[in-house]
C-alpha cells in the first residue's frame, strides 16, 4: 500500500507534535535548517540515487564540439555517465584535460564522435562532429529544492520519517 507523502509542512508539524514545542520555543527557520541538513546528509551518502537518473536525446551539429547540457533537458544535470549512439554504441568517456591534449590541437580532428567529456556543464565530443548525430545521454540530476518549494522530499517515501526523526534529534540536541 502506498504511503501518503509528507510535505515540508507535515514534517515540521510532526516535529512540533513529538517535541511539544511551538514556534516561540523553536523557530520554523531553525527547523527548516535542520530539515535541509538532514536531507542533504541522506542524499550525500550516495552520488547515484535511482530517483536522480535521467535520460535525454542530444543531436549534434556539424562542426560544433561543445553543448550546454541543460539546453537539452529540463533537469539540472550534475553528472553525465553515458552517451550512446542509435546503433547502441557507447561513446568512451575521456577526462577533459586528456581530451585537450589529444584533440584540441591546431588541426582539430573531425569525424563521428567516439569520445565525450563533461566539463563546466557542457558535453564535449571528440573528434568534432562532421554531421548531425542523435545521441542518447544518461545522467544524474541535482536534487530539486523541495524544502523551499514546500513540497515532499525529492526521493523515495522512505526518506519522510527519518527526516522527521532527524529534525527531532537536532531540536533535542540544541536544548
Amino acid at each position: 500500500m502506498a504511503q501518503t507523502r509528507l510535505t515540508k509542512a507535515d514534517i515540521l508539524q510532526a516535529v512540533r507534535d513529538i517535541t511539544e514545542l511551538d514556534s516561540t520555543d523553536v523557530s520554523d527557520s531553525l527547523l527548516t535548517l535542520y530539515l535541509r541538513d538532514g536531507y542533504n546528509r541522506i542524499v550525500d551518502l550516495e552520488r547515484r540515487w535511482p530517483f536522480l537518473e535521467v535520460s535525454f536525446t542530444l543531436t549534434t551539429v556539424a562542426d560544433q564540439q561543445s553543448y550546454t547540457v541543460n539546453d537539452f533537458t529540463a533537469h539540472d544535470i550534475r553528472e553525465v555517465i553515458s552517451v550512446v549512439d542509435p546503433n547502441n554504441i557507447r561513446l568512451s568517456y575521456i577526462d577533459y584535460s586528456e581530451a585537450e591534449a589529444q584533440f584540441l590541437t591546431p588541426a582539430t580532428p573531425v569525424g563521428r564522435p567516439t569520445f565525450f567529456s563533461f566539463w563546466a556543464d557542457q558535453i564535449h565530443f571528440f573528434p568534432r562532429p562532421t554531421d548531425a548525430y542523435a545521441l542518447t545521454v544518461r545522467a544524474y540530476r541535482h536534487p530539486t529544492d523541495w524544502v523551499t518549494a514546500g513540497t515532499s522530499p525529492d526521493g523515495p517515501d522512505a526518506f519522510d520519517l527519518p527526516l522527521v526523526y532527524y529534525v527531532v534529534s537536532r531540536v533535542y540536541q540544541s536544548q
